[in-house]
């Protein structure tokens, strides 16, 4: 085999290592030598159309291999592609020139090719056959074809097989675009509306550009995005085109402006009855299309009638509402008609006792006068008789006297006369009464005549108020005994005599009582109230006498049990459960003997005998073992057995009187027997010759041990291993090869096996052959004799070269790599054997070139071939390519020349020492041009500079450059300067040659300052739809403008353009907004303002600060837009704060502010320094500062960031930077010992 070296794919991916350091050098090192040893096959991709004749290469790269032979199948769809066959009908193969022997066998089905080849000597990288297919009309898109069943062998005698890199190919096919056609089209849209339109390309499989470019043909009617959606602007009509390359496709776009609302002059009107009024309607929009006619309608007619003109008629009092309608719209006036007061009346005489009152009532003329209805009432002497202003008269003393009403004008009046009437006699409701003590009754008093005059004010007095109280005629008892309560009104009086008792109302004895066998306890009786004077005599009853008699109060225990004992004194009665009790003595254990024997696991319940047994005790008792480690005992009394031994078990009770709460003691004997035994271990493995023990475990290991136990020993093969017991050890010899077991019985009934395994060892090694002779990059297998054959145990070999570098073995494969002698050792374990080999070496004796000279394009490509000669030769015929010039020509390592710059370069190949070289010429013709600006704005008067990009830059055409411009009342422009002339849009052309390229320039008007009374005219003017004002610095919107624009429906826009007119930011509201118009606006932002203290808050180098000139309340809503260049990607969500610096903290607004198109936009009541991060601001801990520790940072506001590796970064740069040295001293190490081999 060939010596090996080191191609330049080795060094580069040495050198990629170094990047990527943490997968590990030697890795990358082991995958690039496996890949350098696969060959690869490739089926090439070709294009193609339908009916058209392909042929697809297989290119096969051997890399450092020499292939003798190679089989493959290759697959291709029957459906897409049809195989040609020549003349001799066989399929069109063209095998390469390198495949000196071939076959092509025939296909066992459609779609299969199988073909072979032979003697590829020399083959590097080539194309080994082409294969040629007819594209047929079913076929779209990517038609693949690829490689199976494929054994590629070396050029040796053994035909080993090489691992192989399979790579598909195939033909993609190309599908004309025939036309296209939109999803719709016609469209009838609402101004504000959108659709979106598809395209539909025929067919649909089509492979060319489906790039649609579209256009409107008036924007003012509708507009087009680049997805094709539709945006209805105005009414009217217009034309949607999509263009996809030369084919086009339209729609035919409605824009209607429907109605949206409707409106009267007046939502409210009050009318007097025939009265009329005119009401007059609005649209909006005013440009709405509907045609639907007004329609005029009245909710109540009786009230206001409408004509279809919108003329009112008010004909009788109330309320109606009227509606104007049209269409779906509608808007309504609610009509109020009025009718006048013509009179009022009242009663005109009243007659009153002095202190009555009465109430007149007014009567309105009409009846539902919508005037104010309220009164005003007066008398003409308060003295006689007063009037409230609810029309109540009360009579005051006798006499007459005039009252009057008035509402509004009208007058009303009645004449009062009062008269008196003295009072004779009074009388009580009753002359006498008898009452409980606590109890209270009323009495009344009655008038004679009962519609006297006179004061009827009664003053009441008791006789005695020890007894008897009274209030307002409310008698209340207070004691026993009589009292005489009196009534008296001026001078007239009325008696009642009241006679006040105290009856028994209950008696109490004790609710329970207890009392033991034998015994006796008193009752007591109160009485309530304590000053009765009902008898108090008790009669003494017990429901059961045979458990509790009682006399005299006195209760006596008879028997255990209750019994009710009752007291009675005249009919109220009191009630005592008694409770007759039996004391406990002793308690003890019901159920074992007093010497009791258990098994382990086994379990007994207990029970309690009670002393005397009709005690009325609590029977709780506790259960007691003297040790649970043998016996323990539930508080059920179940008794269980869990250990061997003795324990003494008991009960107690904890409520017995006498002085020995148990009397007893019980024994109990636990007895826990063996239930299985086990070998530790329970497999062995040993050698011949060898011993070990394994010893005999007991469950439970707290078994009872009887003196009686036996013990045998079972050995299944006594051959293989001898065993010797030592009390619970067990002493096993291995006698043979084999494998056995033994087992160990107990007392005849418990059993432990334990399994042997017996290994013979490997007694010594030999080699097929102690010496043999190899050429350079030659090979041969050693194999290895193991003695006895049959011998156990590991047998895997490990190979060893006294010199690798002369010759190296892999699983017993010896290669030589150059002249000289090395020892092969094979070792297995602890044995070794060894074998002699001798290497020799055919030398390179010169290589040649296919070309000696080339001509190309830049970017074209060429394949040199090299041939080192003599074929048979036993150094590393690796070739190496190097060009003299990279910058004109690269070549690589398959001798693939790249042409890159215009000039010339060689090309050398080398091989060893030898080389050969081809002389490369490279042209470089021009691809195409580009300007430094496709779009940009400049301000009128000003001018800009376009450059002309040359694609290549280094092509060595013709660059004379022609300019011109489509209008040049907008722009002029001369040797690439582009000068604005007036405002509008004008495209300006750059021509190399054939080429050409584009700017659109938008020229724009702007001065340094506002012009405050063309802004204040261009609000007042209606025609003009938006007032936009473009400022070449800020200036201050004064309140006069806020003054004008307040209420006017009207965009108002100030931009902040730079030189070239493009805005930096922009500042826009409504008039209809404007709240305040007090106070200037200055238009000034400072954008990437530094400010130490939010700097430390945020944390962030990359934040944006905003400092606004204006501080505080804004007068209106503002809408501000800033350009932000590229500090923050489109479509990048940031999070946005408020600064307050009276508390120096940061606050809130949004975490979903978006940047587009470069731009940023807020909309502002007030303004404060705000901060844009693409990341969260996070709090500092107390004493912590969020500002990086670096000095170095840049300003936010230059729009330079420099990046400061956070914690931990350095580190991974440091250790990269050392894995990137190692990398390149293994590279250079590497280099120079592979020039020092050459």
């Amino acid at each position: 085999m060939r010596k090996t070296s080191i191609p330049k794919r080795v060094l580069a991916l040495l050198l990629s290592a170094a990047i990527f350091a943490s997968i590990g050098v030697a890795t990358i090192v082991d995958a690039a030598a496996k890949a350098a040893n696969t060959v690869d096959l490739t089926v090439g991709t070709v294009e193609g159309t339908k009916g058209q004749e392909v042929q697809i290469p297989v290119t096969m790269n051997a890399k450092d291999n020499e292939v003798g032979s190679f089989d493959a199948t290759i697959n291709y769809d029957p459906e897409q592609l049809e195989l040609v066959h020549n003349d001799r009908g066989e399929p069109k193969v063209i095998f390469g020139s390198t495949v000196n022997a071939n076959a092509i066998s025939n296909s066992p089905s459609p779609g299969i090719l199988m073909l072979s080849g032979g003697s590829l000597y020399g083959i590097t990288d080539e194309t080994i056959f082409t294969v040629s297919f007819v594209v047929k009309e079913g076929a779209s898109g990517n038609c693949p074809i690829s490689l199976s069943d494929v054994f590629v062998s070396d050029n040796t005698q053994q035909a080993n097989e090489l691992e192989t890199k399979l790579i598909s190919g195939g033909v993609n096919v190309s599908v004309p675009l025939n036309s296209i056609s939109l999803s719709q089209t016609s469209l009838d849209l609402a101004k504000g509306e959108s659709s979106k339109l598809d395209v539909i390309y025929n067919p649909d499989n089509t492979t060319d550009d489906k790039t649609v470019e579209w256009s409107t043909g008036d924007d003012t009617v509708a507009t087009v995005s680049k997805d094709g959606t539709v945006q209805a602007v105005g009414k009217g009509t217009t034309t949607i085109t999509a263009k996809v390359g030369e084919k086009t496709a339209t729609c035919n776009v409605t824009v209607s402006v429907p109605l949206q609302s409707i409106s009267l002059n007046q939502d409210k009107l009050t009318l007097d009855k025939g009265e009329n009024s005119q009401l007059t309607v609005s649209a909006l929009p005013e440009d709405t299309t509907d045609t639907n006619p007004y329609s005029w309608t009245s909710d109540n007619q009786s009230v206001a009638t409408v004509n279809q003109n919108g003329l009112v008629t008010a004909v009788g009092q109330g309320t109606a509402t009227i509606t104007v309608s049209r269409g779906d719209k509608t808007a309504s006036c609610e009509v109020v008609v009025s009718a006048p007061l013509e009179s009022i009346s009242i009663q005109p005489t009243l007659e009153l006792l002095k202190k009555q009152t009465a109430a007149l009532t007014i009567t309105y003329n009409p009846e539902n006068t919508t005037d104010d209805k309220t009164a005003v009432w007066s008398s003409s002497d308060d003295k006689i008789a007063t009037v409230d202003q609810n029309g109540v008269v009360t009579a005051v003393a006798p006499g007459k006297a005039t009252i009057t009403a008035k509402v509004g004008k009208h007058e009303a009046a009645c004449t009062v006369t009062v008269k008196e009437q003295p009072l004779n006699s009074i009388a009580l409701n009753k002359q006498e009464m008898t009452l409980d003590k606590g109890k209270t009754e009323s009495l009344t008093v009655t008038y004679n005549p009962e519609d006297t005059t006179d004061d009827k004010t009664v003053v009441w007095s008791t006789s005695d108020s020890n007894v008897a109280t009274v209030k307002n005629g409310v008698v209340t008892a207070v004691g026993v005994g009589k009292a005489t309560i009196t009534a008296t009104v001026g001078e007239k009086q009325a008696k009642c005599e009241v006679t006040v008792t105290s009856p028994l109302d209950h008696i109490t004895i004790p609710s329970t009582a207890k009392v033991n066998k034998g015994e006796t306890t008193s009752l007591s009786v109160s009485y309530f109230p304590e000053d009765t004077t009902d008898s108090k005599d008790v009669v003494w009853t017990s429901s059961n006498s045979a458990v509790a008699s009682v006399k005299d109060g006195v209760v006596t225990g008879h028997m255990a049990g209750t019994a009710v004992i009752t007291a009675n004194v005249g009919g109220k009665q009191a009630s005592c459960t008694v409770t007759v009790e039996v004391p406990l003595q002793y308690v003890s254990i019901a159920g074992i003997e007093e010497y009791t024997t258990m098994s382990r696991g086994e379990s007994l319940q207990l029970g309690v005998n009670y002393y005397p047994q009709d005690t009325t005790a609590n029977k709780a008792v506790r259960w007691t073992s003297s040790d649970e480690s043998v016996v323990k005992i539930d508080e059920n009394g179940k008794m269980t057995a869990v250990g061997g031994g003795e324990a003494v078990v008991n009960v107690v009770s904890d409520y017995a009187v006498g002085k020995n709460p148990t009397v007893k003691e019980y024994r109990v004997k636990v007895i826990v027997p063996l239930e299985s035994i086990s070998l530790v271990p329970a497999e062995l493995t040993l050698e011949v010759g060898d011993t070990s023990t394994t010893e005999l475990n007991y469950f439970p290991v707290d078994f009872t041990v009887s003196d009686t136990m036996k013990y045998s020993i079972d050995i299944e093969d006594p051959n293989v291993v001898s065993v010797a017991r030592d009390g619970d050890k067990f002493t096993v010899k291995a006698l043979s090869q084999g494998s056995t077991s033994f087992t160990v019985t107990v007392d005849e009934k418990y059993q432990a096996t334990c399994t042997v395994q017996v290994l013979q060892p490997i007694q010594s090694i030999s080699l097929n052959k102690t010496e043999l002779s190899l050429l350079k990059g030659g090979s041969e297998t050693l194999t290895v004799n193991i003695d006895p054959p049959n011998a156990d145990g590991d047998k895997s070999v490990v190979w060893s070269s006294s010199d690798e570098t002369i010759a190296t073995v892999n699983n017993g494969v010896v290669t030589g790599l150059k002249a000289g002698t090395a020892k092969i050792t094979a070792a297995v374990g602890k044995h070794t054997a060894t074998c002699t080999v001798t290497v020799q070496e055919i030398k390179i004796e010169s290589v040649t070139l296919d070309k000696t000279e080339l001509s190309l394009d830049k970017g074209d490509t060429a394949e040199l071939t090299a041939t080192v000669n003599p074929e048979n030769t036993t150094d590393d015929k690796t070739v190496l390519w190097s060009t003299s010039d990279p910058n004109v020509a690269l070549v690589n390592s398959n001798g693939v020349v790249t042409a890159v710059g215009g000039g010339t370069a060689k090309i050398t190949a080398k091989a060893g020492d030898k080389s050969a070289e081809c002389t490369v010429t490279v042209e470089i013709p021009l691809g195409s041009i580009a300007l430094s600006q496709t779009t940009a704005s400049l301000i009128s008067g000003r001018d800009t500079t376009l450059v002309v990009r040359f694609n290549p830059e280094d092509t060595t055409a013709d660059k004379t450059v022609l300019w011109s411009t489509s209008d040049p009342s907008v722009v002029t422009v001369s040797n690439g300067v582009v000068t604005a002339v007036g405002k509008g849009k004008a495209t300006v052309t750059a021509r190399v040659g054939s080429l050409s390229a584009t700017c659109e320039f938008t020229v724009i008007e702007a001065s340094d300052k506002i012009p405050a009374q063309t802004v204040i005219d261009q609000l007042k003017d209606e025609s003009v739809d938006e007032v936009v004002v473009n400022l070449t610095q800020p200036d201050v919107v004064t309140k006069e403008i806020f003054e004008a624009a307040k209420g006017i429906d009207k965009n108002i826009t100030f931009n902040i353009v730079d030189e070239s007119g493009s805005i930096l930011y922009s500042w826009s509201f409504n008039g209809k907004d404007v709240k305040d118009v007090s106070k200037d606006v200055d238009l000034a932002i400072e954008v990437g303002a530094e400010n130490d203290a939010i700097t430390s808050l945020v944390g962030d180098e990359r934040a944006l600060i905003l400092s606004f000139a204006h501080k505080g309340e804004l007068p209106v809503n503002m809408s501000v837009r800033v350009f932000v260049g590229d500090h923050f990607a489109d479509g990048q969500p940031l999070w946005y704060y408020t600064y307050n610096p009276e508390t120096s903290s940061l606050e809130l607004v949004s975490s979903e502010l978006t940047v587009e198109d470069h731009f940023i936009e807020l909309s502002l009541t007030s303004c404060s320094d705000l901060v844009f991060s693409a990341k969260e601001v996070k709090d500092p801990e107390p004493g912590e500062s969020s500002t990086p520790s670096n000095s170095g940072s840049s300003s936010q506001g230059s729009g330079s960031h420099g990046d400061t590796p956070k914690t931990g970064e350095v580190t991974t740069v440091a250790l990269m930077a050392a894995a990137m040295a190692c990398a390149l001293g293994a590279a250079f190490v590497m280099y120079t010992r592979k020039k020092h081999e050459d």
